[in-house]
This record gives C-alpha cells, structure tokens and sequence, in this order.
C-alpha cells in the first residue's frame, strides 16, 4: 500500500519522513519545490524515505499535484492520502471521494473551512450550539453608546485623523 503526501510545508517543521519512519506502506510526497529545506546531507537522507518526490512551482495555483496523485491511485492502491493545510483539505477530500480513499471526505471538509455551514451541520437536532449573529443584525452598544466607544478609541489613538 502507498500514502500520499500534499504538504505546503517546510520538511523542517513537518517532517513525514520522520513521522512515518516505522511505516512499511511507500510515502510518496507531493510538495512545492521550495518547501525541501533541509541542509543537503540531511535532506539527501529524508528523500530516501520516500518512494516518489513530486515537486512544483506553485502549489496553490497548480492543480497538477491532484493530478499526479490520481496517476498514482491507478498505479497502486492508496493506503491515506494526507493533506493538512486548510486549502488543501478540500481538494483531498474531493480526491479521497473519487478514490474511494478512507479519511476527511469534500463535505466534511467544507463545513470545516466554512464555519457558517459548520454551524449548519451542528444544528442538527438535539445538539446545543452557540447562537450566532445574522449578518445584518445589529450590534448592542454598552451602556455609553456611541459617544463612550469613539472616547475609548480616541484614548486608545483609533480616532481617525483629519
């Protein structure tokens, strides 16, 4: 079995390699070029851990690595795949859906991005939840009102200048 990694991450701060260490399962990483940090024995040593290392320019703007990963999925079945910045978790999930991969799908990771439908999906019977304000609904000012909050952010140097 293989797991695929989509990271944004520095190797410094994530390193899979190290993480994953006692895992028999093939790591393949997908990642952005500039994000394979470490000096060059050590860097050298942590690429060994991983079956493939796909590199591109620009991640976030570059759809290529979903691409690859859907390569792989046909090439050997897929264990997990593991993304965990917030603008990836979407795309996984997505991924993980056609896939039939275990883990986060898109619509969980969608209520988890959007916190309004996250609130939308807690208000599910017999939950308790927090009350939220409507967008339009209007804010109650403390006992001064409007006066005594343009005092506090004058003291504070909030004012706006002429």
């Amino acid at each position: 079995m293989a797991i695929a990694i989509l990271t944004r991450w520095s190797m410094t701060y994530w390193p899979y390699h190290e993480w994953l260490a006692d895992s028999t399962d093939e790591l393949h990483l997908f990642t952005a070029a500039a994000k394979l940090d470490l000096p060059e024995p050590e860097r050298e040593r942590a690429l060994a851990r991983y079956a493939s290392v796909h590199t591109y320019d620009n991640l976030e703007r570059n759809a290529r690595a979903l691409l690859d990963i859907a390569d792989l999925a046909r090439q050997k079945p897929l264990k997990a795949l593991v993304a965990q910045a917030e603008w990836d978790i979407g795309w996984a999930g997505g991924l993980r859906d056609r896939l039939r991969i275990r883990g986060q799908d898109q619509a969980s990771a969608l209520a988890y991005k959007n916190k309004l439908m996250m609130k939308e999906h807690l208000r599910a019977p017999g939950r308790d939840h927090p009350r939220r304000l409507r967008p339009c609904q209007p804010v109650r000012l403390p006992a001064g009102g409007q006066a005594d909050l343009r005092r506090r952010r004058h003291r504070r140097g909030l004012h706006r200048q002429p």
